[in-house]
């Protein structure tokens, strides 16, 4: 992870543990342990770089503090870069 030295976790984004997710035309992961100092566009330069159909991120943050929750999602338009992305 760029500007950090933590390792990040990823896991299907359905909400129901172990399902994968069925959208039509849009995949996306979950994405944990985010440094709070990696933005959203880092993490899609990250995952650009690796899976070329990669759209968009959001990190969630804390209404009331504006800080990284430390987590969020990263969305991509082919499923194979979702699947690979997993690996």
């Amino acid at each position: 992870m760029p500007n950090s030295t933590r390792t990040f976790k990823l896991n299907w984004a359905t909400g129901l543990p172990g399902v994968p997710p069925k959208w039509e035309g849009e995949w996306s992961v979950f994405v944990g342990e985010i440094a709070r100092e990696v933005g959203e566009a880092e993490l899609v330069a990250l995952f650009s770089a690796l899976f070329p159909s990669t759209k968009s991120a959001k990190i969630m943050c804390d209404p009331s503090t504006g800080l990284s929750r430390g987590y969020g999602f990263v969305r991509f338009g082919e499923e194979n870069d979702m699947k690979r992305a997993l690996i």
